[in-house]
């Protein structure tokens, strides 16, 4: 009886790390997620706070094209054909540079006084 109680206690030891782990992993994760939406949030508010905000966020202040995408690894290269899809909304004019837009993507960037730029016309 005393040997089963000791492998009782073993496996209930060992199911419990089981679940212990995996929930700290998905815990620390929210924290981070949760650490990011506070600094959007902040930086939304107050466009002045974005020297601590990601690269990727910082880097299409202006003109946004395929070489953007790339640095920011949205794409894998530069030289790949890039259309516009009006999904999506924009919170200020920006210049975007593409092979091809949708009718309603280049009306949203038009309409936020942006320019829509079609590259690589051959």
């Amino acid at each position: 009886m005393h040997e089963q109680v000791k492998s009782l206690e073993v496996i209930s030891a060992g199911l419990a790390h089981e679940i212990h782990n995996p929930l700290n992993y998905i815990r620390t994760a929210l924290f981070v997620i949760h650490e990011e939406l506070v600094r959007i949030q902040r930086v939304a508010s107050d466009p002045t706070q974005a020297g601590d905000l990601p690269e990727l966020v910082r880097a299409f202040e202006a003109e946004i094209g395929p070489e953007e995408l790339a640095a920011s690894g949205l794409i894998r290269k530069a030289s790949a054909r890039v259309k516009v899809l009006g999904r999506g909304e924009l919170t200020a004019a920006k210049t975007v540079r593409a092979h091809n837009f949708s009718a309603s993507a280049r009306k949203k960037i038009e309409d936020k006084g942006g320019t829509a730029v079609t590259i690589g016309q051959d």
